[in-house]
């Protein structure tokens, strides 16, 4: 079975930009609580409170969008590649 590149990859665009979209939202209602998780999940101690900016925000929403679009066309495609 070969995995369609296109829909995959608009698959994981669409999950990861939602994802990033909910993490903030919990960043902005919630910023304590994501500090303490961040921190735990970068094995630190100092996590500083990130400032939410539109601007940030759709930087940060266009990158994710982008890598995870180019990193699921090359696990397609390697996936693809190594089946055969």
């Amino acid at each position: 079975m070969e995995l369609n590149a296109k829909a995959f990859t608009f698959g994981a665009v669409a999950a990861f930009g939602i994802a990033y979209i909910v993490c903030t939202l919990f960043v902005l209602f919630l910023p304590d609580l994501t500090t303490q998780l961040a921190g735990w999940l970068m094995h630190s101690t100092s996590v500083e409170i990130a400032e939410i900016t539109l601007i940030g925000f759709l930087a940060g929403l266009i990158q994710v969008i982008i890598y995870t679009g180019l990193t699921s066309w090359f696990f397609v495609f390697l996936y693809n590649r190594f089946k055969k």
